[in-house]
């Protein structure tokens, strides 16, 4: 039987870039608090973009300090990014991320689930995705 916090998120976005760049861009902390972090400012990042390897970004938001930390799990450029992902001040449960990004002639379908959320943040996991993925489209078209 599933529990709540095992159905997962999916958000998709169709977005007018290359699939490498678009990976790239993903992994790169100089342009991570161009679009990930938009309303926030980025106090510290830090990225090992490799299986294994560690991410850390503490960002300010509304006066206070909040990481976000995880570990690469999948890293196959360009066609798949996994890792997980916890934001310690608000839980010590840690999810999963996955993005698939398919190539088309122009443009690149970027497919986001999140496993293993916890029920009271669905909504607001799914709703930060897709302001996440608008953003980092917005980002790559100007970046263009």
């Amino acid at each position: 039987m599933l529990r709540e916090q095992d159905i997962p998120i999916h958000v998709a976005k169709y977005i007018p870039a290359p699939a490498e760049k678009i990976f790239d861009t993903w992994l790169d902390p100089a342009h991570i608090d161009q679009w990930f972090f938009k309303s926030d400012k980025i106090l510290q990042a830090h990225a090992d973009p490799f299986v294994d390897g560690h991410f850390r970004f503490l960002v300010q938001r509304d006066g206070e300090a909040i990481e976000h930390k995880g570990k690469y799990l999948e890293v196959i450029r360009p066609a798949e990014l996994s890792f997980t992902f916890e934001v310690p001040s608000v839980s010590h449960h840690a999810s999963v991320v996955t993005l698939n990004f398919e190539k088309l002639e122009k443009e690149t379908l970027v497919k986001l689930s999140h496993h293993n959320v916890l029920k009271e943040y669905h909504e607001r996991t799914a709703e930060g995705w897709y302001k996440i993925l608008d953003r980092l489209s917005e980002y790559l078209t100007v970046k263009n």
